[in-house]
C-alpha cells in the first residue's frame, strides 16, 4: 500500500503541502508570529487602467508611461516617439509664422521640449536646439541657442523666435525678461553679498536660500547683475 499523500494548506488558493496544524509553511509562520495566516500577504500590484496596456499602475490609474503622457501633453495617446519628432523638427526648417510654436511632445519639468535627434551630423536633446539647427546651421563661436520671445520655458520652437547667441547674450535677455532679477530686491541683494563675501557658503547653497539660479548668485558675485546695491 502506498504512503498516505498528506493533506494540502487550509489556505484557499494555496497548494503547499500542510506543515504543521492545517497550514503550510509560510501560512503557518505568519499565524505564528501574527496570529493571522493572511497577514503579510503580499497584495496584486493592480493594472493600468488603459485598455490594452496591462503594465502595472504608477499613479492616478494609469502605469509610468501613460502618467507621464497625460502629465505633460494631457492626453494618454500623445505620441513622442523620435520619428515624430524629426518629422516635426523637417517641417520647421521654413516655417514663417510669427507666433509661438509649442514643442507637441515630451517637455521636461523646466517646460523644455526634449528629443533625441540628429540634425546635419550632430545628436540634439533639446527640441528648441535641434530646430534652430535645422533652420540655420549653428556658429561654433555662439553656442546658445536663445529664444527673442523669452518663452522657451514655455515650449517654444519657432524658428523665427530662435537665435544662436553667446554666454553673455544669454545673461542680457535673462535680465531683460526679468527671470530671477524680479525674485530679488535690494536688501536681499546686500545680504548675499555679505554671504559671497564672507566666503562660508557656497554659490549653490546661497541660490537655494533666495529661491534663485546658481547662475544668478555668479553674476551678483562678478558684478554683471545689481552693480549699485
Amino acid at each position: 500500500m502506498g504512503a498516505i499523500k498528506p493533506e494540502g494548506c487550509a489556505v484557499e488558493g494555496c497548494e503547499a503541502k500542510r506543515h504543521a496544524g492545517v497550514y503550510c509553511c509560510r501560512h503557518y509562520t505568519r499565524f505564528i508570529r501574527h496570529g493571522d495566516p493572511l497577514k503579510g500577504e503580499r497584495r496584486k500590484r493592480p493594472k493600468c487602467t488603459i485598455e490594452g496596456c496591462g503594465k502595472p499602475h504608477f499613479a492616478h490609474g494609469h502605469c509610468v508611461a501613460h502618467y507621464t503622457r497625460v502629465r505633460n501633453h494631457g492626453d494618454v495617446n500623445a505620441d513622442f516617439s523620435r520619428r515624430n519628432n524629426v518629422e516635426f523638427i523637417e517641417s520647421m526648417k521654413d516655417y514663417q509664422g510669427d507666433e509661438c510654436v509649442v514643442w507637441p511632445y515630451f517637455r521636461n519639468p523646466k517646460g523644455y521640449g526634449q528629443c533625441i535627434v540628429t540634425v546635419n551630423g550632430i545628436l540634439y536633446r533639446y527640441a528648441h536646439r535641434a530646430v534652430l539647427a535645422g533652420a540655420c546651421p549653428p556658429d561654433p563661436s555662439k553656442p546658445r541657442a536663445l529664444h527673442k520671445c523669452h518663452n522657451g520655458h514655455l515650449g517654444c520652437v519657432n524658428p523665427n523666435h530662435l537665435y544662436w547667441g553667446t554666454d553673455k547674450d544669454n545673461r542680457r535677455d535673462i535680465v531683460e525678461s526679468g527671470k530671477n532679477v524680479l525674485k530679488l530686491n535690494k536688501a536681499q541683494v546686500i545680504e548675499i553679498k555679505r554671504l559671497l563675501a564672507e566666503e562660508t557658503y557656497t554659490h549653490s547653497v546661497i541660490a537655494k536660500m533666495f529661491g534663485v539660479s546658481r547662475a544668478m548668485i555668479g553674476n551678483i558675485s562678478q558684478g554683471r547683475n545689481w552693480v549699485g546695491a
